[in-house]
């Protein structure tokens, strides 16, 4: 069996700009502004910030962040 035929762990932290497409495409700002609010968590891989796979995933659970505005 090759490598391109073996299972491929899933992804366990994300950069800023694949967490911003994960999340649907939002601002990478957005992203950073979620890491700062201590919703998204962060780790850094030397000088590289990663977002984990189960911050986004909590986050999306939890149905956002709750700063939506209800439609009058």
């Amino acid at each position: 069996m090759n490598v391109s035929e073996q299972a491929k762990p899933d992804k366990m932290a994300y950069s800023i700009p694949d967490a911003a497409w994960v999340l649907g495409d939002v601002s990478q700002n957005h992203v950073r502004n979620l890491i700062r609010d201590k919703v998204l968590d962060r780790v850094r891989i030397g000088r590289r910030v990663m977002v984990t796979a189960a911050s986004i995933k909590r986050l999306l659970e939890a149905g956002g962040t709750g700063t939506e505005r209800e439609a009058a």
